[in-house]
């Protein structure tokens, strides 16, 4: 007898600590469920707000630039194809400009400058031409100066957009007598990227055009 209720209160042990390990693994398969998509955003959330943050830097990083550069446009004026006009064109593609020589440049003498945005699929590319001045380069395809950098990328694409007098935005600003007021940077984001705030005002501080007779070329 007691050899009997011995045996039947260990088979109920057993019994009841399968019933408990599988209650066990129910709950912990239901709370994994429930917890795992939800880390698995917390940890997508925190990796995108981290790519927020530096795409944010970059962003002011490269405007900074930009209105730096673009500060020192110098308004020169030059003859091409018997055109009069300012050493400065822009479009929703680049801007091209002359500007003094950077502080500890070996070469010395104005430079061109010229900032092209290239389309890919995943975004736009700035990237950043440098030559030294002439007049006949200024209608020339800066990516054939040779001497080009990267300044920004990102899942966003670019266009630069020249504002005149009176708030106008023509599609191109080449071979005028002025320079525009100011060039607006503007990022559309693409599929499911996110765009800086836009537009960016780059201002340009000379209007005032500089004779510079050396610099003139009557034509081609």
């Amino acid at each position: 007898m007691k050899r009997s209720g011995s045996t039947n209160r260990s088979d109920s042990s057993r019994g009841f600590a399968l019933l408990e390990v599988l209650a066990a693994m129910a709950l912990t398969a239901a709370f994994a469920a429930v917890v795992l998509p939800f880390a698995g955003r917390m940890v997508e959330q925190w990796w995108r707000g981290d790519a927020v943050i530096q795409d944010a830097d970059a962003w002011m990083q490269v405007t900074a630039r930009l209105s730096a550069d673009l500060a020192q446009a110098i308004p020169l004026p030059v003859s091409a194809d018997r055109q009069a006009g300012l050493a400065f064109r822009a479009s929703r593609d680049g801007v091209v400009f002359v500007r003094p020589p950077r502080a500890g440049s070996e070469t010395g003498g104005l430079q061109i400058s010229a900032y092209m945005i290239e389309q890919t699929r995943s975004g736009s590319v700035l990237v950043h031409y440098t030559a030294s001045f002439s007049p006949y380069l200024m209608d020339v395809d800066p990516r054939t100066f040779g001497t080009a950098t990267a300044v920004m990328t990102g899942p966003f694409r670019l266009a630069f957009v020249p504002v005149g007098a009176g708030g106008s935005r023509p599609e191109s600003w080449s071979g005028r007598k002025d320079l525009p007021l100011w060039i607006e940077l503007i990022a559309m984001p693409i599929a499911n990227g996110a765009a800086p705030a836009a537009p960016i005002v780059l201002p340009i501080a000379a209007q005032v055009p500089k004779d510079d007779p050396a610099a003139r070329t009557t034509s081609r």
